[in-house]
């Protein structure tokens, strides 16, 4: 959890940064996809994130634990990652404030 960017770009070290500003994503439809065996980001940590967002009333999280590691590139991961968007609805640029 601690890959995230602040707003200058530059990497943050605060360990608590995305559960510190949970309530930006509190109206945002999330899938987290987190392997049992990632020993980078503890199982632990994304249930607390998952915790953090139905509590701020997210009620559109869908959590999915896997039998992999850390990266997104193995099977069943990248499966599930692949699944998901796959099953997300079209955007057009309007969608993301575009022309």
């Amino acid at each position: 959890m601690v890959g995230f960017l602040v707003s200058g770009g530059e990497a943050n070290r605060n360990n608590n940064y995305m559960l510190e500003h949970i309530h930006r994503l509190k109206d945002i439809p999330v899938h987290i996809v987190h392997g049992r065996y990632d020993r980078v980001c503890h199982l632990y940590q994304g249930e607390a994130v998952v915790r953090s967002l139905r509590a701020m009333g997210n009620e559109d999280v869908n959590y999915f634990i896997t039998t992999a590691g850390h990266s997104s590139l193995e099977p069943e991961t990248e499966s599930r990652l692949c699944t998901i968007m796959n099953d997300l609805p079209p955007m057009s640029p309007f969608d993301r404030g575009g022309e």
